[in-house]
């Protein structure tokens, strides 16, 4: 069975005329640690599409971004709970 991907609503909050004055760079939140991150605009579109699709998994995603850069940026999302496996 594949992973599946939901996003954290805890964790991060998108305000569409605020994201673009940033160029899709925004701001996560890690619930564990209470760390604030910041995400790159390649990592705000996979957060959005995992946001709009949910549980979307692996070989969803990957029809839509890079698989290397995919990769990585899933674990890192994982480790800081801004997206929840199921």
């Amino acid at each position: 069975m594949n992973k599946r991907y939901s996003a954290n609503p805890f964790s991060f909050i998108f305000v569409p005329d605020a994201d673009l004055r940033n160029n899709s760079t925004t701001i996560v939140f890690d619930v564990n640690s209470e760390e604030i991150l910041k995400l790159n605009p390649e990592g705000y579109k996979i957060l959005k599409y995992i946001d709009e699709n949910p549980q979307c998994d692996f070989d969803l995603l990957s029809r839509t971004f890079t698989k290397n850069k995919l990769s990585g940026f899933l674990g890192f999302l994982e480790k800081h709970k801004i997206v929840l496996l199921s």
